[in-house]
């Protein structure tokens, strides 16, 4: 069954409403855009949009991670995103494609502070999706590295906004570009958060990209249904529905 609250809804209306790429507390067409623009203007709220939420909850605490993304881009993004990311290899760089967008970290239940691990290689799958997710927290563009996730304290009831890159190390010389069945196969993971403590927490998504398939709630970073995703035991095609 579907989780609602007044919160989840507020968070979705925040996306939705673009406001603005800083962070802060508080309470269709399946084809990928593409972009040449290289500047941080393609970071601007007007260029995204919103892809949904996913929601976990277990053990009294309820968290939702909300997403708008930008178009696929094939310049790369400002120094300061390669340079937190340590990406500076040429090669690296050439065969990345990029996607700007927003991240909304949602604390919706719960009465103690938390510490929200980030795995930020983690945050896509789906077909044949390698690279990291960039995050700009406090000013300071940051990935995951080897040594472990990105841990946040997150105090009960806030809501914060960070802006993103998505880093897809998928093209190729073969494929120099991203191809609308690639695009479409790529999911926000809920493997990308989790809340230190909660253990088989309950997922569920909401949103234009959000879909059930075979009984799984699974939000894509740029289809919208009707689309169909492999079943992790067959292989097979999986037809999704609406949440």
């Amino acid at each position: 069954m579907k989780l609602v609250t007044v919160c989840t809804s507020a968070v979705l209306l925040a996306l939705a409403a673009g406001c603005g790429s800083s962070s802060s507390s508080g309470t269709g067409a399946s084809s990928p855009p593409t972009s040449s623009a290289s500047s941080a203007a393609v970071a601007a709220s007007s260029q995204l949009r919103l892809a949904g939420t996913i929601t976990e909850s277990g053990g009294g605490t309820t968290i939702e991670v909300g997403y708008k993304v930008g178009p696929i881009q094939y310049k790369p993004p400002p120094q300061a995103v390669l340079s937190g990311c340590n990406i500076t290899d040429p090669a690296t760089i050439s065969q990345t494609a990029y996607s700007a967008g927003e991240l909304v970290i949602a604390y919706l239940q719960g009465s103690l502070d938390q510490q929200l691990n980030l795995l930020t290689d983690q945050m896509v799958s789906g077909g044949n999706w390698q690279g990291v997710v960039a995050i700009d927290l406090n000013g300071q563009w940051q990935c995951q590295q080897d040594y472990g996730p990105i841990l946040l304290d997150v105090p009960p009831h806030s809501v914060d906004r960070y802006p993103i890159w998505i880093l897809s190390q998928v093209l190729t010389n073969q494929q120099p570009t991203v191809s609308t069945a690639e695009a479409d196969s790529w999911q926000f993971s809920s493997l990308g958060f989790t809340f230190t403590g909660m253990v088989y927490p309950t997922t569920t998504t909401s949103g234009p990209n959000a879909g059930n398939c075979g009984g799984t709630d699974i939000l894509m970073v740029y289809a919208h249904l009707p689309f169909t995703v492999p079943d992790p035991s067959s292989g097979q095609p999986v037809s999704c529905q609406p949440v």
